[in-house]
């Protein structure tokens, strides 16, 4: 049990680590100010990226078409609301 507990600490942290990097990086060297065009470009990407799995996902076949449409759609609408609270 150890091994495996070890074993999946080093996984968690050598996945985890550079994105907890890249973040607190970025957050320190680049701090967003209230109507960042970086920032309003990264919301506006993500609305579009949400937009377009959920149109794709809509012609799907198979067990998973209508959890990608949920999903899609959740996305879409957690963008909007993030980008409606700036």
């Amino acid at each position: 049990m150890e091994k495996f507990l070890g074993s999946w600490c080093v996984w968690f942290g050598w996945r985890i680590g550079p994105v907890v990097l890249c973040f607190s990086a970025v957050a320190v060297i680049r701090p967003f100010l209230h109507y960042d065009p970086f920032l309003l470009r990264c919301y506006a990407v993500g609305l579009l990226l949400g937009l377009i799995g959920f149109v794709l996902s809509l012609p799907g076949k198979g067990k998973l078409r209508w959890p990608a449409c949920l999903i899609s759609f959740a996305m879409v609408f957690m963008w909007l609301v993030a980008a409606s609270m700036e």
